[in-house]
């Protein structure tokens, strides 16, 4: 099964979900980092990158939802650089969903 990584800004989860179950139900494995790590468990600064970057390494495709509010958001940023960094091992592409004004693309 191919995995899937979604990363997106708070302000996008509800998105976020509706293309995560989109996703599973064309049997992809889609996750993001409320699937990760729940939100009742808190970890520390390094502890939450160490997760996040395993996540993204880990996962075949990582796909950002790219919003107004999004490339804005340190932890998208920080997610894409993750991202971008085991792109240059692997040679694996990055995807990316841009939402807006209603209309998605991708």
């Amino acid at each position: 099964m191919v995995s899937v990584f979604i990363s997106h800004a708070s302000e996008d989860t509800e998105f976020s979900i509706r293309l995560t179950r989109d996703l599973n139900y064309q049997n992809f494995d889609a996750r993001t980092i409320r699937d990760i790590i729940p939100s009742d468990i808190k970890l520390s600064k390094t502890r939450l990158d160490r997760r996040v970057t395993e996540a993204i390494s880990t996962n075949t495709y990582f796909v950002p939802v790219l919003t107004p509010i999004s490339i804005e958001s340190h932890w998208v940023k920080k997610e894409i650089h993750a991202a971008l960094a085991t792109e240059k091992k692997t040679n694996e592409y990055i995807s990316n969903t841009r939402f807006g004004e209603g209309v998605c693309v991708t």
